[in-house]
């Protein structure tokens, strides 16, 4: 959020579009000329939106993170929130990436698979001042929120991070026709078809937030195509011309540091986890690949819901998984706690965008895959206070 220009402001085009404009004059002795055709504006390829879209994604990762609390600590999951979903082909989390706030408890969230993510009420209980002077008592609700947010007027610019919402839900997803699965039958959704084969996916990025208004908090969303030509494997029909399957498009790394626990149980809290690498050797093999493309196909395909694909997390002999190890040490935890500490240690999300697409000026078929990431670490630490 623009702080220097104030909480009410209008949505603003997520991509712009150049434009072109002519200005035409003519003395009044001169015959009238035509007005000349306006230059032709240049085209982005496939391979050039999905560099966008990488490049929108690294930014919306420095930006990410809401603090809810003036003393953010792992221990206290509720504290902070980042990663929100981890999926293999969605992606979502808190940023600050625009105008608005963060989204009502009461707004349409978002479904992934059989589970339906709620945003969670994070204007409830805010220890906000109603006016400038006065008594300070806990919020009772959104629309308490937003009155005393008003009623701060400039003031609230100036409001502690922690008591400030300035975090959308963006979503990166393959889910072109929002049914809440990534399957054919995205293939030949709208936005994908603006490619030119119905076997390539759109990258879709997805903004939930709030927009303080004179009537009170108004629920917003706004969607854009961020990459087209996207290949990515939902069934066999997917595999490659080599026999191999397109990675899936998002891989979480996990840090113990940062979660201040042990996540893998191997006695320390050293390490960083590569998750779904079985073997513990930093990257993923053709079978350890395999296992979490198909977890797509699961009732439920979030990290937090599949941590058998990784032996390190899943319960192995007489240890317990990883949500079991984590009850045992906070046995008043409900799930959703449970579920975002898990989600709050991921410190990484490696990204592998498999593009292609038909050069119709050279007459050939261009593969090009392409790397990036999403690195939270940053935002954890900013949000925790690590670091001055």
């Amino acid at each position: 959020m623009n702080r220097s220009t104030g909480l009410h402001r209008p949505l603003p085009a997520l991509f712009g579009a150049a434009l072109a404009l002519g200005v035409l004059s003519s003395r009044a002795e001169e015959a009238p000329r035509a007005p000349e055709p306006a230059a032709a504006q240049p085209t982005l390829t496939p391979l050039g939106k999905a560099r966008q879209a990488l490049a929108s994604l690294r930014t919306d990762a420095a930006r990410a993170g809401l603090k809810l609390d003036k003393q953010a600590t792992a221990t206290a999951p509720d504290s902070h929130r980042l990663v929100l979903q981890a999926s293999p082909f969605q992606l979502a989390f808190y940023a600050d990436g625009g105008p608005l706030l963060a989204p009502l408890s009461t707004a349409p969230g978002f479904r992934y698979a059989s589970r339906s993510v709620q945003f969670p009420d994070p204007y409830t209980g805010v220890r906000l001042r109603a006016k400038k002077w006065g008594a300070i008592k806990p919020t009772t609700s959104a629309n308490d929120y937003f009155e005393r947010l008003k009623q701060l007027g400039a003031g609230a610019k100036s409001l502690p991070k922690h008591l400030r919402r300035e975090a959308e839900v963006v979503v990166y997803t393959l889910d072109g026709n929002a049914d809440g699965d990534v399957d054919s039958a995205d293939k030949k959704a709208p936005p994908a078809l603006a490619t030119v084969h119905n076997g390539d996916f759109a990258l879709l990025r997805i903004l939930h937030g709030t927009e303080p208004t004179e009537n009170g908090p108004a629920s917003r969303t706004a969607q854009a195509v961020v990459a087209t030509g996207v290949r990515a494997w939902v069934e066999d029909s997917d595999t490659l011309a080599n026999g191999k399957k397109p990675e899936p498009l998002f891989l979480y790394r996990l840090s113990e540091q940062l979660a201040e626990f042990d996540l893998n149980g191997d006695g320390d809290r050293d390490d960083q986890l590569l998750f779904g690498d079985s073997d513990g050797n930093g990257k993923l093999d053709e079978l350890e690949t395999d296992a979490l493309l198909k977890s797509n196909a699961r009732p439920t395909t979030d990290l937090v819901d599949n941590l058998d694909l990784d032996p390190r997390l899943g319960s192995s002999g007489s240890r317990p998984d990883l949500r079991r190890r984590i009850l045992t040490e906070h046995p008043d935890w409900s799930t959703d706690q449970v579920n975002q500490f898990i989600h709050n240690a991921i410190y990484r999300v490696d990204v592998r965008l498999l593009i292609e697409y038909d050069d119709v000026a050279r007459e050939v078929r261009v593969r090009k895959r392409l790397f990036g990431h999403a690195d939270f670490r940053n935002a954890l630490i900013r949000l925790r206070g690590l670091t001055r």
